[in-house]
């Protein structure tokens, strides 16, 4: 865990200044190798053999791209240089130096500048519809966006030519990447391990990175059939245990520790809270539990209670992609789970009916950590009434990663379910290696 973190925070990071002060082509070999070194400690971090070309891109892309967050200096090379060009011509541009201006002219003529504008220009012209960035004026350079926003747009164009690699080779690779975009996904690698719910043994997080890079499993090789009798080469990813195994994945415990985390949302915004689990809501059928959470404002007795079904939706279950999609696309596996959940709802109620009134939400999360649309609009809206009732990180649990209740929360949920998603793939493999074992004796 602290390999992992010491090469995001330290190690990948050393460079980051060069790319500010100095033209690409003058940097470019030194940063190229920093890049290669990151990625050799990480396939060091992972136990593996060697990286794959899809591998070493998604590494450097950022969290919220579905990456590792290890962006190095050479990912960044034209963004950072037009970026702090932009920001010397404003200063330029606003300070009273007798030399600013003839200086603000020669910062707009270097040759190294107008070509990395131009390649820029060029990116950005051919990927038009997915980014925000428009054409950069030559001219006023003190127009141009500033680093960040220029880094993000050239982020979201490698990770779509990531997706659009990865769906023309392979279909769940393509699906659980789309799936690792989604908002919070890769919240739970901002998480610090010094907060104790957030600390976990080494073993455990590498199994947690190698699912995030579709790397294969430490120890996963020794499998030959799982417990259950399945065999294939997902079992070297650990994919068959995310959802897929009868006998050894953990959805129902990854389930439940979501719903814990939910209810412990709720109660930080004065809600009220019940377990929907053991009511008894629908007519003549107390077997039938359709809510996994009730709320209800605290102390509000007119107020009905609102429903919650929680599912966990894996997008690497490339049997249920709808007709005439190649893979489940950012958040379709969970949204195909809420529609089903609604259509069971609705059908409960039309032939049993409630015992009591009752609102109904469905909301999907995905075995990335990512939450699915309706998730993600909960979310938002949670973190809204947090922020108006001044609600914060639990006491003793605040970091300088998760300073307050929206980053916090939204690194729990996400590492919950990566957690006991990993958990799954370890028990798995112990169970399937115990068995084989047995297996084997006289």
């Amino acid at each position: 865990m602290a390999e992992y973190h010491m090469l995001r925070w330290c190690a990948s990071v050393q460079l980051h200044h060069l790319p500010r002060l100095l033209p690409a082509y003058l940097v470019s070999g030194f940063t190229s190798t920093h890049r290669n070194v990151i990625h050799e400690g990480y396939k060091s971090v992972l136990l593996a053999d060697t990286l794959t070309d899809f591998q070493r891109v998604q590494i450097s892309l950022p969290e919220y791209e579905g990456g590792l967050s290890l962006v190095c200096a050479h990912d960044v090379l034209n963004s950072a240089y037009v970026g702090c060009s932009a920001a010397v011509a404003r200063f330029y541009r606003k300070c009273r130096w007798p030399e600013a201006a003839p200086l603000s002219e020669i910062l707009r003529s270097r040759p190294s500048l107008v070509r990395a504008v131009e390649e820029m220009n060029d990116l950005f012209e051919s990927h038009q519809r997915r980014v925000s960035v428009g054409q950069l004026d030559p001219q006023v350079p003190h127009a141009w966006p500033a680093q960040s926003k220029l880094s993000k747009a050239l982020h979201r164009i490698r990770a779509d030519k990531l997706e659009n690699d990865l769906a023309r080779v392979d279909v769940a690779m393509a699906s659980w990447f789309a799936s690792c975009r989604l908002r919070g996904s890769g919240a739970w690698l901002h998480a610090l391990p010094k907060i104790p719910r957030f600390s976990v043994s080494s073993s455990l997080f590498r199994v947690m990175l190698c699912m995030r890079s579709m790397a294969k499993i430490p120890g996963a090789a020794l499998v030959k059939n799982c417990v259950c009798g399945f065999s294939g080469s997902s079992l070297q990813y650990g994919v068959h245990w995310f959802s897929q195994c009868t006998h050894a994945s953990r959805k129902t415990a990854r389930h439940d520790r979501v719903v814990e985390v939910m209810g412990e949302i709720f109660s930080k915004v004065r809600m009220q809270v019940r377990e929907g689990e053991s009511a008894h809501w629908i007519r003549g059928r107390s077997d039938l539990r359709p809510f996994d959470l009730l709320v209800k404002p605290l102390g509000d007795l007119s107020a009905n209670w609102h429903g919650y079904d929680i599912t966990v939706a894996d997008p690497t279950r490339t049997g249920l992609i709808p007709s005439g999609a190649r893979y489940f696309h950012s958040g379709k596996a969970a949204s195909r789970l809420v529609s089903r959940k609604k259509a069971r709802f609705r059908s409960l109620v039309q032939q049993y009916g409630l015992t009591r009134s009752a609102d109904f939400s469905a909301i999907g999360f995905e075995v990335t950590g990512g939450l699915g649309y309706h998730a993600s609009k909960w979310f938002t809206e949670v973190c809204e009434t947090a922020v108006e009732l001044g609600a914060g990180v639990p006491a003793g649990e605040s970091s300088w990663s998760a300073r307050n209740f929206a980053s916090y929360y939204s690194q729990l949920i996400s590492f919950t379910i990566t957690k006991h998603s990993a958990l799954g793939v370890l028990n798995g493999i112990r169970r399937s290696t115990a068995d084989f074992s047995h297996g084997d004796e006289p």
